[in-house]
């Protein structure tokens, strides 16, 4: 394939809004847990005296005040509720070592309200939604928020983020450690569905897919996994999707977050993985956005792309302020690297995204680098310098040549330029029939083994807005590339 002359036919195109998910924990009404004597799987943490309970037809109800334990608190996961009947309060307390945080939705003449209370501070939320059976409350948490939903069949509505002081330090191990989440009621509530959950945020960005060392995809059960960021109100934290090519299935398989060595778990994102053959271990470089936007990387055996995980990382040594601009150091800035490994030569192959302070502003440019080790020795080999806003890059090796594939521009619609890595003076612009996926988006060509062919895909997305949040964009878009 000569990406040079192909054309990217589009596929499809979607947008994921809260509507994959990584399953946590769920509430049961199956059996009557309130008289069970032989087991407690949601103890009690609160009740008053005259509370009623019971478990019937599928659904809980309380007649009273009461509080159950329902799992253990991680940062960035949602909690859902679905109502019957409500004639009261019904929602979750989030409790930390520094505090409570409680969050209910409740029914009055027939409208919702939201109220939320932690220490003595009590605010509420008025809305003109009506109240009707199947409605649920959506919260998803962050480092010191609580954004809050209402979802009716399979829509969400955004209704307003709540602030929560105890839930500041929520990603710090030995408070997660000791963290819980409860349900809570007040008054007579009915409740069909009770589960918490991690899911796919309100879009999504920064698309790769996890390689081996060589830059071959790696494909188990037909599936390709991919490194996404998760978008949200606000915020972002490193998904990972399992996808079956050139088709709309995508499943939502685990969540990933860095340690480095302060026992933070870390939201940083736009993660390059693989798994090196030759060692027969993992190896990862990603951006920490916690750590003055420099660069991380980690080694590692277990395999990390199914369920919640945190991974230990070491921060690339920062360079002193009036540095070398193409020194292998950590510059405030630093995103998007990629790596790959030269069978042959026995080099190692990275590229960083840099943003340069030049006359006219702030412009990212790729630097790349080569070395005998994946994360150390690197010598510069060269960069771009052909304008634009270049981000998203990626490096692939088709039919033996290597190229450099990113994103380049705020304002052109879906202009991606393809660089021979050995040639950084001069690109190619890839061509669409269709060219709204971009928007400075990423350069994500998955080439994929079908039987005695290679089918070419390019797997991006585009900067619309998911919320007020700068970084919240991402709709995704599937092109197919072929010989023109």
């Amino acid at each position: 394939m000569n990406l040079k002359n192909a054309v990217a036919k589009r596929l499809f195109s979607l947008n994921f809004y809260k509507n994959l998910r990584l399953p946590l924990g769920e509430m049961s009404f199956t059996k009557d847990f309130v008289n069970e004597t032989r087991g407690d799987i949601y103890p009690i943490i609160e009740k008053s005296n005259d509370t009623v309970e019971t478990v019937c037809d599928n659904t809980y109800r309380v007649v009273g005040n009461c509080r159950r334990l329902i799992g253990r608190h991680l940062p960035y996961v949602s909690y859902e509720m679905t109502f019957t009947a409500l004639s009261g309060k019904g929602g979750f307390d989030l409790s930390t070592p520094d505090g409570n945080a409680f969050v209910a939705m409740g029914n009055e003449c027939g409208k919702i309200f939201l109220e939320f209370c932690e220490d003595e501070k009590v605010l509420r939320h008025d809305t003109q939604i009506s109240f009707e059976a199947g409605i649920s409350l959506v919260l998803t948490t962050r480092r010191d928020k609580i954004d809050c939903y209402i979802k009716k069949g399979n829509a969400f509505s955004y209704i307003r983020t709540f602030e929560a002081k105890c839930l500041e330090k929520a990603a710090h191990t030995k408070i997660l450690e000791n963290s819980t989440s409860r349900v809570a009621f007040a008054g007579d509530v009915t409740v069909s569905y009770v589960g918490f959950y991690v899911d796919c945020g309100i879009s999504q960005a920064d698309i790769r897919p996890i390689r081996y060392e060589n830059g071959e995809i790696m494909v188990e059960n037909g599936k390709v996994f991919l490194t996404l960021s998760i978008r949200m109100q606000e915020e972002c934290f490193q998904g990972i999707f399992a996808w079956i090519p050139g088709t709309m299935d995508f499943s939502f398989a685990g969540a990933l977050f860095y340690d480095a060595g302060d026992g933070i778990w870390g939201n940083d994102v736009a993660a390059s993985m693989m798994y090196d053959r030759n060692e027969k271990v993992w190896k990862l470089w990603v951006c920490s956005f916690c750590h003055n936007h420099i660069l991380g990387h980690a080694c590692f055996d277990g395999d990390v792309r199914f369920g919640v995980n945190v991974l230990d990382i070491t921060l690339m040594p920062e360079n002193e302020k009036d540095g070398d601009i193409t020194a292998f150091l950590g510059i405030d800035g630093d995103e998007d690297p990629d790596f790959i490994y030269d069978e042959k030569s026995g080099k190692w192959y990275m590229s960083i995204c840099r943003c340069l302070q030049e006359n006219d502003g702030r412009h990212y440019r790729y630097f790349f680098y080569e070395s005998d080790n994946a994360f150390e020795g690197y010598k510069f080999m060269g960069r771009t310098d052909c304008g634009g806003a270049e981000t998203g890059g990626s490096l692939l090796k088709i039919d033996g040549k290597y190229l450099f594939v990113c994103g380049s521009s705020f304002d052109a619609r879906a202009e991606y330029r393809i660089y021979d890595l050995f040639d950084l003076k001069h690109f190619t612009k890839m061509k669409f029939d269709y060219d709204d996926g971009g928007f400075r988006g990423w350069g994500s060509i998955i080439p994929i083994k079908a039987g005695n062919r290679t089918r070419y895909y390019h797997l991006t997305f585009d900067r619309s807005g998911g919320s007020d949040y700068t970084w919240s964009y991402g709709n995704i878009y599937c092109f197919e590339l072929q010989e023109n």
